[in-house]
């Protein structure tokens, strides 16, 4: 008989690629939804609608007991207890969380649109022990580190802990390659970059993080894990692995404004630096199967293939929801004519 996985929270780039990777691997996979949007392979897995932040719906997901249950969209306190009501007929479980929880030793917490002055000062590698926010009820962080307490604190069978980087992959409302793939369907071959293009926001390309679920299953280990590619690329690296996987040759500049609009500002650009130690993972058998450059492939081609350059809200909404304009293109020609281009 086959092994049952339930991944609360499927139609996603996080749980269509573990919901692929435990297909193939032999399992029975349940995807529940809340039916807003088409479930990727849907025919291959069986799907659920139900809303995962509700108590009944968690249980009518799980049904009767899972060997491994995957909660991708688990967000506070009451998410927790939620998923606690059914895991007495659960095997593991894996949960979701991001590295935004983590603070450095002044207590500044991550925010990618402060100032670099008021950015947290993180060590080269940030290793699962760094501190984090304080659980509370306001707040994605805050709300995030009171889901993983609860979990790890009163789940009654192996609970492993993500803490994710930069999540990339197919299927997203947050793709943040758009930011370059939009430029080069454009015609535009010249990418500006604000601090030299030397910032650094680890990537966690949905592969490896199949990956590492598996791991975690099988060295039923608990606990925290970091979750990220082999490589912390910086915001320029990435701009020419996506260039490369659309087969465009592109010029890279630097340049230099104060303004509020900030023309040529990437969602990738954050600033400071923050990467994540893997040693834990490693530790436990886990080896990437992918860099980012050949997975940011896949995501590339979903994309092209599926948003469309003048409506790409649609699709795209998390990335529409950014505080600053990511296609300004009169802005950033004139900020780019300043730099001599």
């Amino acid at each position: 008989m086959s092994s049952k996985a339930v991944i609360l929270g499927g139609t996603g780039q996080i749980g269509t690629a573990i919901a692929k990777r435990l297909l193939a691997d032999g399992w029975d996979v349940t995807v529940s939804h809340r039916g807003n949007r088409v479930v990727a392979g849907e025919g291959a897995a069986k799907v659920v609608r139900a809303d995962r932040h509700e108590p009944l719906g968690v249980a009518d997901a799980v049904g009767g007991g899972a060997d491994l249950v995957v909660d991708v969209i688990g967000y506070t306190r009451r998410d927790a207890e939620a998923l606690l009501s059914v895991c007495g007929d659960v095997g593991s479980v894996v949960a979701m969380s991001t590295a935004a929880v983590y603070v450095d030793a002044d207590g500044r917490e991550f925010n990618g649109f402060v100032a670099e002055e008021d950015f947290p000062r993180y060590p080269e590698l940030i290793g699962e022990e760094q501190p984090t926010v304080q659980p509370g009820e306001d707040g994605y962080t805050a709300g995030k580190i009171a889901y993983e307490q609860t979990l790890l604190d009163s789940a009654p069978c192996p609970t492993t802990v993500f803490r994710l980087g930069a999540v990339s992959g197919p299927h997203s409302d947050h793709a943040r390659e758009w930011f370059y793939v939009k430029r080069l369907l454009d015609g535009r071959r010249t990418f500006g970059h604000h601090r030299g293009g030397a910032s650094v926001f680890h990537t966690t390309s949905v592969d490896n993080l199949a990956e590492l679920v598996c791991v975690a299953r099988r060295a039923s280990a608990g606990g925290i894990l970091n979750c990220a590619d082999p490589t912390a690329h910086t915001e320029k690296e990435i701009a020419a692995a996506v260039a490369d996987a659309m087969d465009v040759e592109i010029l890279q500049v630097d340049v230099r404004d104060d303004g509020a609009s900030q023309p040529c500002r990437s969602p990738w650009l954050i600033p400071g630096r923050l990467a994540l130690d893997m040693r834990r993972a490693e530790s436990l058998g886990y080896r990437p199967v992918s860099s980012y450059g050949d997975a940011v492939r896949s995501v590339v081609d979903w994309l092209v293939g599926t948003v469309k350059p003048d409506r790409w809200q649609d699709v795209l909404s998390v990335l529409a929801s950014y505080p600053f304009p990511l296609f300004d293109y009169e802005a950033e020609d004139e900020l780019l004519a300043k730099a001599g281009v």
